[in-house]
Order: structure tokens, then C-alpha cells, then sequence
């Protein structure tokens, strides 16, 4: 389902997420990570994950802050996304980031003492 039409982002704004949403941004080569990030953290998502490397976070972190995003806005938004497994080609990345979004599920679901069950569980 195409929700923006003409290859930019001009009507993310008329799109109006949930607060138990889940905002993955992943655009082509990070060209509007910063309008997706400030939109989803904006908008107060449950969850906003961004694909990217550490040198293209910087330049990231730099447009979002100067979009009105706080500090704090950029430290919600997880980044890399995913779950680190070592995974290498896009199936690989796609179930990284699928399991990262069940696993931030459970862990907001569940009370404090079945979370530190669960984070033993995976050795973390």
C-alpha cells in the first residue's frame, strides 16, 4: 500500500499514527529519515527505529534537532533498528527488525519481573 505518492515525504503530516504504533524508518539512502523520525516522535509512537550506520546517525541527529526535535526525541529512536544477530542481507535485516518490534512488544507488555525473566533468558 503506497500511503505517499511522488517520492517525497510533502503529505507525511496528513498521516496520523497511534500511540501503539510502530514507526520503522527506512528510506532510500536516509533521504527522509529526518522528516520520518520527527513526524514519528511527534506523534509520541510507541516505537521509532531507524535503519542506518553510525556515520549517517550523525548527519541524522544534526537535520532532526534542527527539524525541533529535542535531544531526548533522538534518543528514543533506536538506531541501528534491529536485533544484532549478525545479520548481513536484506531477509536477514528484515527478521532482525521484525524480531526487535516482538521483542519491544513483550517487554512493554509485561511486569518487571517477567521482563528480567526474559532479558536472563536471552543473556542480556
Amino acid at each position: 500500500r503506497v500511503l505517499l505518492d511522488g517520492g517525497n515525504f510533502d503529505e507525511l503530516d496528513k498521516l496520523t499514527p497511534a500511540p501503539s504504533d510502530y514507526v520503522c524508518v527506512l528510506t532510500r539512502g536516509h533521504m527522509f529519515d529526518p522528516e520520518g523520525c520527527v513526524w514519528a516522535v511527534k506523534h509520541n509512537v510507541r516505537y521509532v527505529g531507524m535503519m542506518g550506520c553510525k556515520g549517517k546517525n550523525s548527519t541524522v541527529h544534526d537535520l532532526v534537532l534542527a527539524r525541533g526535535a529535542s535531544e531526548a526525541d533522538w534518543e528514543r529512536i533506536k538506531r541501528p533498528i534491529g536485533l544484532k544477530f549478525g545479520a548481513k542481507t536484506p531477509a536477514e535485516l528484515a527478521i532482525s527488525i521484525v524480531a526487535e518490534l516482538v521483542d519491544v512488544r513483550y517487554t512493554q507488555r509485561y511486569s518487571p519481573e517477567a521482563r528480567a525473566r526474559h532479558e536472563e533468558s536471552l543473556g542480556r
